[in-house]
């Protein structure tokens, strides 16, 4: 499917509805949330996608959590096996070292 609908359109077909609330900002993650942060966006909630691999994961909590430390953060592909097994880890990781209350539903996870 990516490859015939690519997945910036789809994204943005998919949010099409929200388009007077959403604004697309194609930009690496840490890169992009200095850059917002440098120009006042306020950010009230986040949802972290991330590369999957062991500490990318990290480094873009730390920098949110840093920048916008009352953020909402939740996210996907909580494990600890297979080819996302980065992602559980370091969100362990940083629920223990910032000491945020986590719960995760299924694969499914946040903070609070």
């Amino acid at each position: 499917m990516v490859q015939k609908y690519p997945l910036y359109q789809t994204f943005l077909s998919n949010f099409y509805e929200f388009k007077d609330r959403l604004i697309p900002y194609k930009q690496n993650d840490l890169i992009a949330l200095q850059e917002f942060y440098d120009n006042g966006v306020i950010i009230d909630a986040f949802y972290l996608d991330t590369t999957h691999t062991y500490h990318d994961t990290i480094n873009e909590l730390e920098l949110i959590i840093k920048l916008y430390p009352n953020a909402f953060i939740c996210g996907d592909d909580y494990t600890h096996s297979g080819e996302h097994s980065g992602c559980g880890k370091d969100i362990d990781e940083i629920a223990k070292k910032y000491n945020k209350k986590f719960k995760n539903r299924g694969r499914g996870w946040y903070y609070y």
